[in-house]
């Protein structure tokens, strides 16, 4: 998976805050796989997680325009191409996130 700094989110760069003094990201990035670990999540499902996470910051860019008569239009089709990768990379949650019946 590839890497983009936070600056490139629209979701993540709203306060132009990146880091927190006191706050050792790599060190709370351990922990969580730890965590994730310990709940028994398989390595393949902590990667499904964080191809989801991503898929989430990518929609934050998407941005749209008014297609006319009612319609609505993506205004880069590449953020829209980058979303779908990352949404749908192998996704298979049911076992963390059953189907809700209806």
């Amino acid at each position: 998976m590839q890497l983009y700094a936070p600056e490139n989110f629209n979701y993540l760069s709203q306060s132009a805050c990146y880091t927190v003094d006191g706050i050792d990201d790599i060190k709370e990035f351990a922990d969580t796989r730890n965590a994730m670990n310990v709940m028994g999540m398989t390595a393949e499902e902590q990667k499904q997680v964080f191809h989801l996470v991503a898929g989430i910051l990518h929609l934050g860019n998407v941005a749209f325009y008014d297609g006319g008569k009612g319609t609505a239009a993506v205004h880069d089709e590449n953020c829209t191409h980058t979303l779908v990768s990352r949404l749908f990379a192998g996704i298979a949650l049911t076992a963390w996130f059953p189907p809700v019946a209806v």
